[in-house]
């Protein structure tokens, strides 16, 4: 199955490195914003096609639409997917959150965990819909 991943962070490079050896990895997309390069950096040195962008401009809709991919996954992206790009793969977007959702749904997960004195803390897999860091548990 064609697949196209979202994530900006080098924390993502392992699941990069898993998608492809499951999944036809046809693209993937991180942020310009972003302050490392390692995702671009590493989809260039494994011939991996990317996409950096700031917004979900129509261009970059196209370009996701000519992809034809039916699924997704995302993870630590830093942009909210509105609903049209959602709707561009029938299969869904899985998203990996670092937190155990519902709690610190949002861009510091981590961060929140640690200033709230948790002791423990884990991921969650969630098919996403609409809402920010919602849907799901899969």
């Amino acid at each position: 199955m064609k697949i196209i991943f979202f994530g900006s962070s080098r924390f993502v490079i392992p699941l990069i490195e898993m998608l492809k050896q499951q999944f036809e990895l046809v693209l993937v997309v991180t942020t310009e914003s972003n302050t490392s390069d390692a995702v671009p950096a590493y989809c260039l040195e494994h011939n991996i096609k990317y996409l950096s962008i700031s917004s979900f401009t129509d261009d970059v809709k196209s370009q996701l639409l000519t992809v034809n991919c039916e699924m997704a996954a995302l993870a630590y992206f830093g942009l909210i997917l509105p609903k049209d790009v959602l709707n561009i793969f029938p299969k869904g977007i899985i998203n990996v959150h670092p937190s155990l959702l519902p709690l610190y749904r949002g861009p510091t997960p981590g961060q929140a965990a640690l200033l709230s004195g948790d002791k423990e803390t884990g991921i969650t897999i969630i098919k996403l819909d609409e809402e920010v860091d919602h849907g799901p548990v899969l």
